[in-house]
């Protein structure tokens, strides 16, 4: 008897709360392998948001009030735009996946109805739909459009992902085709072009998330902290240091986007990603469709072999020559350097940076031209690779952060940087992963940590 009269008094938000922590939970002990990758923000958001409708049905099937409710959907509807507009999304995609949301809702809701009305009716003390169930309903919508602000391009990339999800959503008693319209709602969402009146800093602030764009295979500046690192938060290296720096200076948590070099001015174009780290070379190319910080870390190309073969690789010419095998990554200005200047080498291209330096190690390649900085690095690693050209440099080249045409979000860079410099923090950063850089001057800059000059793709 105490323990149904206690029952009565819990508070319906508790009550909610306590059902999607339950429901939350069998979902994680009864996962497949392949929901196991499902993004868990996203999952979860989704999940906690549908599971709130049992609360919406109870507290309608005791006051006799029936499902649909049009004024209220309409007030659901706008808000989900103004929300998603706030995170970057596009607010017609956005609408139509808030109204898929609301069938799946109702969905529920009328599935609960039929079995209370079948049956007896629900436990528990009736909901305050007014002044509990709503305002969590409200809270859980802004978490899943934060959720799909961030999860959106890993959805859309990944069919396993999407299956289960879709198998998470079937699971709070969504029908199967309310659950296929859901997720083909969800993963038409788009990402939205700014006004000139908007900068991305305000999206950033309000996702509360910084996403920067890397592509994890260029050491020191972004490389996997383990040789069997799948997750591209796994990644070490000075721009990874720097990333993390840059979202604390703005208040906010640091999400690092897989990308790559052949892809990376597209996807920064399609907003999978706020800005770009990861040792990137500042080039006319680049510059056509977005802009820079300023630089940060001089460098330029250089050459990378066996040790035995050091001497016999003294300058260009001498590699540019039949019979030498080039191993390039594509993509970047690595192979448009050799593109434009090796005429009678052996090129080949190798689409796994990191995996370069083992291939010329063990003899399958003879040389790599890459930026001296990285040649260095591995050199240091590796006692059989040694750097050629006697340690010149082929070029003279600049590291900074490519970002969009946005000029809020590059002024606070460029002062980020710039305060980075004159206290000391950049220099600190560099040194933990060159022990034997000194300060020195970047070309047209003020005074700058570079013991060794960047590399760059």
């Amino acid at each position: 008897m105490l323990e149904a009269r206690g029952a009565r008094q819990l508070c319906p938000a508790f009550l909610s709360a306590l059902l999607v922590v339950a429901l939350l939970g069998s979902l994680r002990a009864a996962a497949a392998d392949g929901q196991r990758d499902v993004p868990d923000a996203l999952r979860d958001a989704l999940v906690a948001r549908l599971a709130l409708s049992t609360q919406v049905a109870h507290a309608k099937f005791a006051a006799h009030q029936p499902i649909e409710d049009r004024a209220r959907e309409a007030i659901v509807i706008n808000a989900m735009t103004a929300i998603s507009t706030r995170f970057g999304l596009e607010p017609a995609s956005a609408a139509d996946f808030g109204r898929a949301l609301i069938e799946a809702a109702k969905a529920i809701q009328r599935a609960q109805f039929a079995r209370w009305s079948q049956g007896p009716p629900p436990d528990g003390p009736v909901p305050d739909l007014t002044n509990s169930v709503r305002p969590a309903l409200d809270t859980a919508t802004n978490d899943l459009l934060r959720a799909c602000a961030l999860e959106l391009t890993a959805l859309q990339n990944d069919a396993r992902r999407r299956a289960a999800l879709s198998q998470s959503i079937a699971a709070t008693g969504v029908d199967y085709d309310h659950t296929a319209k859901l997720i083909s709602t969800l993963t038409a969402l788009r990402y939205r072009t700014l006004a000139t009146s908007e900068s991305a800093l305000d999206i950033i602030a309000a996702r509360g998330v910084l996403r920067v764009g890397m592509t994890g295979d260029y050491a020191p500046f972004g490389f996997a902290a383990a040789a069997n690192a799948e997750s591209a938060n796994a990644l070490t290296g000075i721009d990874v240091d720097l990333a993390n720096d840059l979202a604390q200076s703005l208040g906010v948590t640091l999400r690092i986007v897989p990308t790559s070099w052949p892809s990376l001015s597209k996807d920064l174009a399609t907003n999978q990603f706020d800005l770009a780290l990861g040792g990137i070379t500042r080039t006319l190319a680049r510059a056509r469709n977005a802009t820079f910080s300023t630089p940060y870390f001089a460098d330029g190309k250089s050459a990378i072999a066996r040790c035995a073969d050091r001497a016999r690789f003294k300058d260009l010419a001498a590699i540019d020559t039949p019979g030498v095998r080039i191993i390039v990554n594509p993509g970047g200005t690595n192979e448009q350097y050799v593109r434009a200047h090796i005429t009678r080498a052996t090129v080949s291209v190798n689409p796994d940076n990191l995996s370069i330096f083992a291939a010329l190690a063990k003899g399958s390649g003879d040389v790599m031209i890459t930026d001296l900085v990285e040649a260095r690095f591995q050199a240091a690693r590796n006692p059989t690779l040694c750097v050629a050209l006697g340690g010149a440099q082929l070029t003279n080249t600049d590291k900074a952060i490519l970002l969009p045409r946005d000029a809020p979000l590059k002024e606070f860079v460029d002062l980020w940087l710039h305060q980075l410099q004159v206290d000391g923090r950049l220099d600190a950063v560099v040194s933990r992963y060159l022990p034997t850089a000194r300060p020195s001057r970047l070309r047209g800059a003020p005074a700058h940590p570079l013991g060794m000059p960047a590399a760059s793709r």
